[in-house]
Protein backbone atom coordinates (compact mmCIF):
# COMPACT_ATOMS: atom_id res chain seq x y z
CA UNK A 1 0.00 0.00 0.00
CA UNK A 2 2.79 2.60 0.48
CA UNK A 3 4.16 1.98 -2.44
CA UNK A 4 0.95 2.33 -4.33
CA UNK A 5 0.28 5.56 -2.37
CA UNK A 6 4.20 7.09 -3.01
CA UNK A 7 4.18 5.77 -6.59
CA UNK A 8 0.28 8.00 -7.13
CA UNK A 9 2.29 11.17 -5.25
CA UNK A 10 5.23 10.88 -7.51
CA UNK A 11 2.80 10.65 -10.67
CA UNK A 12 1.55 13.63 -9.21
CA UNK A 13 4.30 15.40 -8.67
CA UNK A 14 5.53 14.98 -12.12
CA UNK A 15 2.12 16.32 -13.77
CA UNK A 16 1.60 19.51 -11.66
CA UNK A 17 5.70 20.27 -12.84
CA UNK A 18 4.46 20.35 -16.57
CA UNK A 19 3.46 23.80 -15.40
CA UNK A 20 5.88 25.23 -14.52
CA UNK A 21 8.15 25.97 -17.73
CA UNK A 22 7.50 25.90 -21.16
CA UNK A 23 8.75 23.06 -23.27
CA UNK A 24 9.85 24.57 -26.34
CA UNK A 25 13.23 23.74 -27.09
CA UNK A 26 15.57 26.48 -28.33
CA UNK A 27 18.45 26.47 -30.20
CA UNK A 28 21.87 24.40 -28.69
CA UNK A 29 24.77 26.08 -26.92
CA UNK A 30 28.22 24.16 -26.18
CA UNK A 31 27.43 21.90 -23.20
CA UNK A 32 30.49 21.18 -21.30
CA UNK A 33 31.21 24.63 -20.78
CA UNK A 34 28.31 26.09 -20.04
CA UNK A 35 27.95 23.49 -17.58
CA UNK A 36 31.19 23.91 -16.22
CA UNK A 37 30.34 27.67 -15.65
CA UNK A 38 26.53 26.70 -13.87
CA UNK A 39 28.79 25.12 -11.18
CA UNK A 40 30.73 27.88 -10.89
CA UNK A 41 28.13 30.06 -9.73
CA UNK A 42 27.79 30.25 -6.05
CA UNK A 43 24.08 30.44 -6.18
CA UNK A 44 23.87 27.09 -8.36
CA UNK A 45 25.68 25.63 -5.71
CA UNK A 46 24.58 26.44 -3.22
CA UNK A 47 21.49 25.34 -4.63
CA UNK A 48 22.47 21.71 -5.38
CA UNK A 49 24.09 21.32 -2.22
CA UNK A 50 21.54 22.30 -0.70
CA UNK A 51 19.39 19.46 -2.33
CA UNK A 52 21.93 17.26 -1.15
CA UNK A 53 21.30 18.00 2.44
CA UNK A 54 17.98 18.22 2.25
CA UNK A 55 16.93 15.19 0.49
CA UNK A 56 19.30 13.05 2.87
CA UNK A 57 16.89 13.99 5.36
CA UNK A 58 14.45 12.97 3.08
CA UNK A 59 15.18 9.98 2.30
CA UNK A 60 15.85 8.57 5.99
CA UNK A 61 12.10 9.43 6.00
CA UNK A 62 11.24 7.38 2.92
CA UNK A 63 13.10 4.79 3.94
CA UNK A 64 12.59 4.14 7.54
CA UNK A 65 9.71 5.82 8.64
CA UNK A 66 7.83 3.01 8.45
CA UNK A 67 10.84 0.74 10.50
CA UNK A 68 10.69 3.70 13.32
CA UNK A 69 7.02 4.09 13.68
CA UNK A 70 6.73 0.24 14.54
CA UNK A 71 8.27 0.75 17.65
CA UNK A 72 6.31 3.36 18.71
CA UNK A 73 3.50 1.61 21.05
CA UNK A 74 0.43 1.09 19.71
CA UNK A 75 1.02 2.00 16.08
CA UNK A 76 0.09 -0.51 14.02
CA UNK A 77 0.73 -1.38 10.19
CA UNK A 78 -2.88 -0.16 9.27
CA UNK A 79 -1.34 3.20 10.59
CA UNK A 80 1.65 3.76 8.89
CA UNK A 81 -0.43 2.96 5.69
CA UNK A 82 -2.76 6.01 6.67
CA UNK A 83 0.09 7.96 7.37
CA UNK A 84 1.82 7.96 4.09
CA UNK A 85 -1.84 8.25 2.33
CA UNK A 86 -2.41 11.44 4.45
CA UNK A 87 1.16 12.77 3.74
CA UNK A 88 0.74 12.49 -0.06
CA UNK A 89 -2.38 13.44 -0.46
CA UNK A 90 -1.71 16.88 1.37
CA UNK A 91 1.44 16.56 -1.29
CA UNK A 92 -0.57 16.10 -3.94
CA UNK A 93 -2.98 19.27 -3.01
CA UNK A 94 -0.63 21.77 -2.22
CA UNK A 95 1.02 21.08 -6.02
CA UNK A 96 -1.81 22.70 -7.88
CA UNK A 97 -1.29 25.87 -5.26
CA UNK A 98 2.64 26.04 -5.21
CA UNK A 99 2.97 28.13 -8.25
CA UNK A 100 1.90 30.98 -5.98
CA UNK A 101 5.18 31.32 -4.44
CA UNK A 102 7.57 30.02 -7.22
CA UNK A 103 10.37 32.38 -7.36
CA UNK A 104 9.97 33.54 -3.96
CA UNK A 105 13.67 33.88 -2.01
CA UNK A 106 11.68 32.81 1.37
CA UNK A 107 10.71 29.46 -0.29
CA UNK A 108 13.59 27.19 0.14
CA UNK A 109 15.06 28.30 3.74
CA UNK A 110 11.59 28.13 4.85
CA UNK A 111 11.06 24.69 3.42
CA UNK A 112 14.45 23.56 5.15
CA UNK A 113 12.86 25.02 8.59
CA UNK A 114 9.79 23.48 8.41
CA UNK A 115 11.69 19.78 7.54
CA UNK A 116 13.88 20.78 10.59
CA UNK A 117 10.79 21.01 12.85
CA UNK A 118 9.10 18.20 11.13
CA UNK A 119 11.72 15.41 11.56
CA UNK A 120 12.39 16.17 15.18
CA UNK A 121 8.52 15.72 15.71
CA UNK A 122 8.67 12.69 14.38
CA UNK A 123 11.89 11.65 16.65
CA UNK A 124 10.21 12.17 19.85
CA UNK A 125 6.80 10.91 18.95
CA UNK A 126 5.47 8.42 21.17
CA UNK A 127 1.57 8.37 20.44
CA UNK A 128 -0.04 7.11 16.99
CA UNK A 129 -1.66 10.51 17.31
CA UNK A 130 1.45 12.41 17.70
CA UNK A 131 3.04 10.42 15.02
CA UNK A 132 0.07 11.23 11.97
CA UNK A 133 0.16 15.21 13.63
CA UNK A 134 3.01 15.65 11.22
CA UNK A 135 2.23 14.07 8.14
CA UNK A 136 0.37 17.20 6.29
CA UNK A 137 3.66 18.64 6.57
CA UNK A 138 4.76 16.73 3.92
CA UNK A 139 3.62 18.98 1.48
CA UNK A 140 5.79 21.55 1.98
CA UNK A 141 9.25 19.14 3.13
CA UNK A 142 8.62 17.84 -0.22
CA UNK A 143 5.83 19.30 -2.95
CA UNK A 144 6.55 22.80 -2.25
CA UNK A 145 10.17 22.30 -1.90
CA UNK A 146 10.27 19.93 -4.85
CA UNK A 147 8.47 22.57 -7.33
CA UNK A 148 10.38 25.44 -5.68
CA UNK A 149 13.94 23.45 -6.82
CA UNK A 150 12.95 22.59 -9.84
CA UNK A 151 11.63 25.72 -10.87
CA UNK A 152 15.15 27.60 -9.52
CA UNK A 153 17.03 25.10 -11.59
CA UNK A 154 14.81 26.23 -14.80
CA UNK A 155 14.76 29.69 -14.10
CA UNK A 156 18.81 29.96 -13.61
CA UNK A 157 19.31 27.26 -16.51
CA UNK A 158 20.47 28.38 -19.93
CA UNK A 159 17.43 27.67 -21.82
CA UNK A 160 19.37 24.99 -24.49
CA UNK A 161 20.65 23.09 -21.34
CA UNK A 162 17.32 23.36 -19.23
CA UNK A 163 17.31 19.39 -18.98
CA UNK A 164 20.80 19.26 -18.56
CA UNK A 165 20.94 21.19 -15.43
CA UNK A 166 17.53 19.31 -14.22
CA UNK A 167 19.57 16.05 -14.32
CA UNK A 168 22.06 17.23 -12.52
CA UNK A 169 19.64 18.83 -10.28
CA UNK A 170 18.07 15.14 -9.52
CA UNK A 171 21.74 13.78 -9.19
CA UNK A 172 22.44 15.89 -6.20
CA UNK A 173 18.73 14.81 -4.69
CA UNK A 174 20.00 10.80 -5.55
CA UNK A 175 23.08 11.28 -3.93
CA UNK A 176 21.61 12.89 -0.85
CA UNK A 177 19.30 9.82 -0.99
CA UNK A 178 21.55 7.55 -1.51
CA UNK A 179 23.96 8.37 1.08
CA UNK A 180 20.80 8.12 3.86
CA UNK A 181 19.80 4.65 2.39
CA UNK A 182 23.49 3.61 3.05
CA UNK A 183 23.77 4.97 6.79
CA UNK A 184 20.53 4.71 7.87
CA UNK A 185 20.16 1.28 8.15
CA UNK A 186 23.56 0.95 10.60
CA UNK A 187 22.49 3.99 12.61
CA UNK A 188 18.87 2.80 12.85
CA UNK A 189 20.29 -0.40 14.61
CA UNK A 190 22.75 0.79 16.48
CA UNK A 191 20.84 4.20 17.54
CA UNK A 192 17.42 4.05 17.10
CA UNK A 193 15.06 6.09 15.24
CA UNK A 194 15.05 9.08 17.41
CA UNK A 195 18.35 9.25 16.75
CA UNK A 196 18.26 8.48 13.23
CA UNK A 197 15.41 11.21 12.31
CA UNK A 198 17.58 14.02 15.00
CA UNK A 199 20.44 13.48 12.42
CA UNK A 200 17.68 14.43 9.70
CA UNK A 201 16.95 16.94 11.11
CA UNK A 202 20.43 17.80 10.93
CA UNK A 203 20.95 17.69 7.18
CA UNK A 204 17.86 20.14 7.02
CA UNK A 205 19.29 22.15 9.02
CA UNK A 206 22.67 22.54 6.77
CA UNK A 207 19.99 22.42 4.08
CA UNK A 208 18.85 25.60 5.33
CA UNK A 209 22.27 27.46 5.87
CA UNK A 210 23.05 26.64 2.19
CA UNK A 211 20.00 28.33 0.90
CA UNK A 212 20.59 31.48 3.71
CA UNK A 213 24.39 31.25 1.98
CA UNK A 214 22.40 31.03 -1.64
CA UNK A 215 20.52 33.87 -0.99
CA UNK A 216 24.02 35.97 0.31
CA UNK A 217 25.47 34.75 -2.48
CA UNK A 218 22.32 35.97 -5.35
CA UNK A 219 22.26 39.58 -3.40
CA UNK A 220 26.41 39.61 -3.90
CA UNK A 221 25.48 39.16 -7.44
CA UNK A 222 22.96 41.39 -8.05
CA UNK A 223 24.84 44.07 -6.40
CA UNK A 224 27.92 43.70 -8.73
CA UNK A 225 25.91 43.81 -11.63
CA UNK A 226 24.36 47.00 -10.62
CA UNK A 227 27.97 48.33 -10.39
CA UNK A 228 29.06 47.60 -13.75
CA UNK A 229 29.04 50.66 -15.90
Amino acid sequence: MPFVVAACGYLGASLASRRLVDGTPPARTPLLPALRALARRPDMAWLWLGAVFHYAGHGLFDHYFGPHARTIPGVTASMISGAWALGVGFEVVALWFVPRVLGKPWVLPATAGVAVLRWLAIAHAATPIALLAQQPLHAVTFAVWYASFVHENQHHADPTMRATVQGMAMACMGLGTITATLLGGPLLERFGGAALFRCAAAAALLAGVCYLLRLRATDNTLASAAREP
